[in-house]
């Protein structure tokens, strides 16, 4: 690979990133309210395309994390290979930090369109769950 494809594999990939401006901003401040389990779970209920559509923003996000780490080892290849192995381990220990956050609000998706979870556990232990899923 080139450096001017690195680059142009980079910038384009960070373009693409932007994807998940909508989920960061719009999205989830709709449908997540601090402090109330029953009003989340019912937005996300009410809404499951807009959580879906959310979610699937944020996977883009950290699979284009992983396409800029690998564009940018080959761009700073060049400078030190040392740091530029150095920074694409740290860019990927970030995404697969953040991909196990993902499988979180994933969970929760799970837990609130399963029929059996609401018999299993009852709304009010649901709902704890799924606001501890969320992080709220």
């Amino acid at each position: 690979m080139t450096l001017r494809q690195a680059a142009l594999t980079a910038g384009f990939t960070m373009l693409v990133q932007t994807i998940a401006v909508p989920a960061d901003f719009f999205i989830f401040p709709r449908l997540v309210v601090p402090h109330d389990a029953a009003q989340t779970v019912a937005n996300i209920l009410a809404n499951r395309g807009l959580y879906v559509a959310g979610t699937l923003f944020y996977l883009v996000n950290f699979l284009c994390d992983v396409v800029i780490a690998w564009a940018f080892y080959y761009l700073f290849l060049p400078v030190s290979k040392p740091l530029s192995l150095l920074a694409a381990w740290f860019n990927l220990v970030y995404a697969a930090v953040v991909l196990g956050a993902w499988l979180k609000l994933f969970a929760a998706y799970r837990l609130l369109t399963t029929p059996d979870y609401l018999a299993l556990f009852g709304s009010d232990q649901l709902r704890a769950q799924v606001r501890l899923l969320l992080g709220e």
